[in-house]
């Protein structure tokens, strides 16, 4: 009984851990977003449009997290000023910050310093392919939809 008590009380002071040194690492921080899948950075253009690419080193690249209750965050693209926004069609894009739940996504961290993001409104991951496109599906869990942060 102790060694079960102990081994639950060493996986909860992880997890406990593990959350609050998150915010932290985000707080007045730009960050790189990686899809795990493919190595590719999420990446923008002044035009709007949204997808992956490979590592280039510009601003386009970097994003700047907000942060609101219960673990949702909005990414401002560093270089454009824009805000990743989603649809119900499952359509990713940025456009100008209009505080609405198409631009906030739920940081769920999922193990190994991955990450799925969900769209508040439609309830979709954010999700890629091999060619760069960005998407939203339903989440499922795979490569495609994980994520890790590389913090500047």
């Amino acid at each position: 009984m102790k060694s079960i008590l102990l081994k639950h009380l060493r996986v909860n002071s992880v997890v406990f851990f593990a959350s609050i040194s998150l915010v932290p690492a985000f707080a007045n921080a730009l960050v790189n977003v990686v899809n795990v899948a493919t190595g590719k950075y999420l990446d923008s253009n002044s035009a709007g449009n949204a997808y992956a690419f490979d590592e280039n080193g510009g601003d386009y690249q970097l994003w700047d997290v907000q942060w609101f209750d219960g673990g949702v965050v909005s990414f401002r693209s560093y270089g454009t000023g824009l805000t990743l926004d989603s649809n119900a069609a499952g359509n990713a894009y940025t456009l100008v910050a209009n505080g609405g739940n198409n631009q906030k996504w739920e940081l769920k961290y999922e193990s190994d310093g991955k990450f799925s993001l969900r769209n508040e409104e439609t309830g979709k991951c954010l999700d890629s392919n091999g060619a760069g496109k960005l998407y939203t599906l339903g989440c499922n869990g795979g490569n495609y939809q994980l994520w890790r942060f590389v913090w500047h």
